[in-house]
């Protein structure tokens, strides 16, 4: 009931409530609502205002039908409906509301159909003016168009919707040369940890001798490691942010062969850690041990003032797989796709940079440029003198 008396406690009238509330359609979780104020002296007057609510939520309910759900309620059913998706990382599912709540903070009355490209270049226009990175203006544009797809899917938006920041370039950034250590570099940083009885020396050991990721490390357990068949299975990567084991970066398992220097670490550490158990609060078994930098993400820390003692170059964790990719690479029998799969590579992107700095796929090529001049052929050859010339010069 829209229009409502009201009375004291003593019975006395005072007015008239006008609250109106009607709802968008059946399945539509949504309803339009209102209330006036002041309580109204006549009813006259109570029924007017009813009225012009009535229009207005006519009008509202005709425009929803017209063009559909507006941004705010799209993005509160996509974080309901993907819940799912983001199991194991609440933090990043709380990440993915709060940028879109905060960015997009224009778009949330609006009918989504009605948001155009116009509006993607004003919303990336307001990013750069903020200061905000590339690298966090490109993870923005990646959130809305994986909304937008998941709601054409859903058919909440028309198949042929384009969402508004399809367009959005950002300019091409200089490629960055991965860190790598060279081979010196590399045994120094071993010998000397091991000399020092550094505690991450483990750590670095197994970045270098199987180029594994610092959350695949953080997973890897002794029962991961087959001594008979000399491989390790990595099947998982530990998340510090949520302080969770996940699938790995690709979400794809892969086995990593166990050299003979690696064999010897993986012995000797085994029996010098008793019998190889780093237990942890719940009582696993992890290979390495959990120490707080390399546990919480800041691995690179004690790694970069470590390389700064034995002057060596000053590098992140992420380094030492560069640096054994990098050298797997040098090794004329390392074969592309052996590589991609010793460092858990889906896509060849990623190989590529690693192969045009090694060079190996232009190896020897210039040697067909024969540009300077051949001193053999340059020189006058001395006449051969054969053994019946030497009988008529005598």
């Amino acid at each position: 009931m829209a229009i409502k008396a009201i009375s004291s406690e003593d019975g006395s009238f005072l007015g008239f409530r006008v609250t109106l509330k009607r709802r968008f359609g059946q399945g539509v979780d949504r309803s339009w609502q209102r209330k006036w104020p002041l309580l109204i002296k006549t009813e006259k007057e109570a029924k007017k205002i009813e009225k012009m609510y009535e229009r207005e939520a006519a009008k509202a309910i005709a425009i929803f039908h017209e063009k559909g759900i507006i941004w705010r309620d799209l993005l509160e059913k996509y974080m309901l409906e993907n819940k799912e998706v983001y199991q194991g990382k609440r933090k990043s599912y709380v990440a993915v509301s709060q940028v879109l709540s905060k960015w997009t903070k224009l778009w949330m009355h609006r009918p989504v159909i009605e948001i155009s490209k116009i509006d993607g270049h004003e919303l990336f226009k307001r990013l750069r003016v903020e200061g905000l990175s590339v690298s966090y203006q490109k993870k923005i544009r990646q959130i809305i168009k994986k909304v937008i797809n998941w709601a054409i899917l859903e058919r909440y938006l028309p198949e042929g919707f384009r969402s508004p920041v399809s367009d959005i370039k950002f300019r091409k950034s200089a490629e960055k040369e991965p860190e790598v250590l060279s081979l010196d570099d590399a045994q120094k940083l071993l010998t000397e940890s091991k000399r020092r009885q550094h505690e991450y020396y483990p750590i670095w050991v197994m970045s270098l001798l199987t180029g594994a990721r610092a959350g695949e490390l953080r997973a890897l357990r002794w029962e991961h490691i087959n001594f008979e068949n000399k491989t390790i299975r990595i099947n998982y990567n530990y998340n510090p942010n949520e302080s969770a084991i996940g699938p790995t970066k690709t979400s794809k398992l892969r086995t990593v062969p166990i050299s003979s220097d690696l064999k010897d670490f993986l012995t000797d550490y085994k029996v010098k850690t008793n019998d190889g158990f780093e237990f942890d609060e719940f009582g696993d078994d992890y290979i390495l041990p959990r120490l707080n930098a390399f546990m919480s993400g800041n691995q690179s820390e004690p790694l970069r003032r470590f390389c700064s003692e034995i002057g060596i170059r000053n590098v992140k964790h992420h380094a030492l797989r560069s640096t054994a990719a990098t050298h797997l690479l040098n090794d004329p029998d390392t074969t592309i796709p052996q590589l991609m799969a010793i460092m858990g590579w889906s896509s060849l992107d990623t190989a590529s940079i690693y192969i045009r700095l090694s060079g190996i796929e232009v190896r020897g090529v210039t040697e067909r440029l024969k540009f300077l001049e051949n001193k053999e052929k340059d020189e006058p050859k001395k006449p051969e003198i054969r053994r019946n010339q030497l009988v008529l010069l005598k």
